[in-house]
């Protein structure tokens, strides 16, 4: 098993006021090692893949509702409530690809570099479809 060790000093300072003038400081040093093998590994990777999933799978849907809204109104010449009710329903599916997305990617890396390219994507879909009037005001 491949294993990363981890050496962390940590120095605590104590004084104390003796019956004199005299204070007495001391220095208390205790050093822990921590050992990483890939128990830990896989722990990290999956912490990260959770938070992907959840945190970067709600901005992805966030991003598909704001981006399906304008498209919706041009493609489908929908009125705006209906196009926000259909856009909300639909970023919905968008969340449940997400999360499956992000686990099955070989590497917690991989999965938060399609979770982030996917809400750039749908960033760019929306400031595409959005006039500049609405933008600014």
């Amino acid at each position: 098993m491949q294993s990363v060790i981890i050496r962390v000093s940590v120095g605590v300072c104590f004084s104390s006021a003796n019956s004199g003038s005299h204070t007495q400081t001391s220095w208390v040093y205790k050093e822990f090692y921590i050992f990483m093998n890939l128990h830990n590994h896989y722990i990290f990777s999956m912490t990260s893949r959770v938070i992907a999933a959840v945190i970067g799978g709600y901005g992805c849907a966030v991003a598909s509702s704001f981006a399906l809204v304008p498209w919706l109104n041009i493609a489908f010449d929908m009125q705006k409530p209906d196009a926000v009710y259909l856009a909300t329903m639909l970023s919905y599916l968008f969340y449940l690809g997400a999360i499956i997305w992000c686990f099955c990617q070989k590497t917690a890396l991989l999965a938060w570099r399609d979770i982030i390219m996917s809400s750039l994507f749908f960033s760019l879909f929306y400031l595409l479809a959005t006039p500049t009037k609405e933008l600014v005001a």
